[in-house]
């Protein structure tokens, strides 16, 4: 059987209809979540707190900071050579000795928030 030009383009937009049909709920749901997604970063890249600066700074250990070590590093007590005493991340498998010296860097946010991070020690 054979169709005429004019019925197959009907068909075709029939066919075409009812495939968006099923797949418009899909669609908008997916269209929905990356806005979604989209907002919620857009919302929490407004409320960061970019770093300015970093520079380094001389330090001495002083031992373990306030609780207990984590998985992924320990939070140390260093003496700046400035003589500030600051808490800093230290990502080491092996706490650093009391006493030795080490290279701290030094953050500076736009907040005015100063975070500190072991870099090296040089004993």
């Amino acid at each position: 059987m054979k169709i005429s030009g004019a019925n197959s383009r009907k068909l075709s937009q029939l066919v075409w209809r009812d495939r968006l049909r099923r797949l418009a709920p899909a669609l908008i749901g997916a269209v929905a979540l990356m806005s979604g997604a989209v907002a919620f970063n857009s919302y929490r890249a407004a409320r960061s707190d970019p770093t300015l600066e970093v520079h380094t700074v001389a330090a001495t250990i002083l031992g373990l900071g306030k609780g207990q070590p984590a998985r992924g590093g320990y939070i140390i007590r260093a003496q700046t050579a400035d003589g500030l005493e600051v808490l800093a991340l230290a990502t080491t498998k092996v706490l650093p000795a009391t006493g030795a010296h080490a290279v701290l860097a030094e953050a500076r946010h736009k907040s005015g928030r100063l975070t500190y991070e072991l870099l090296r020690t040089t004993d």
